[in-house]
């Protein structure tokens, strides 16, 4: 496709897409705040909700877990060390 795009059109494309929102960012963008706009309108009095509250923290390193940590969820998974 890419080879059969003119250059102008190829450059316009990518002024659009700098500007505008686009993919599943964008789709978690609109869904944010759909779901910020429900949370506030339900929420109680001096609680309020920001479209980020609702966006995946998909840019964001995991969190480390501690050794303990690791074991305490090995250990959920398999209480007295039997598999279900």
């Amino acid at each position: 496709m890419l080879r059969e795009m003119p250059s102008t059109l190829a450059a316009e494309w990518q002024t659009f897409l700098s500007l505008e929102p686009h993919g599943a960012w964008a789709d978690d963008l609109r869904t944010g705040m759909i779901c910020s706009l429900l949370a506030n309108i339900n929420a109680g009095k001096g609680k309020t909700f920001k479209v980020t509250d609702f966006l995946p923290n998909v840019h964001q390193p995991p969190k480390r877990q501690t050794a303990e940590e690791m074991f305490a969820m090995l250990e959920g998974m398999f209480p007295n060390g039997k598999k279900h």
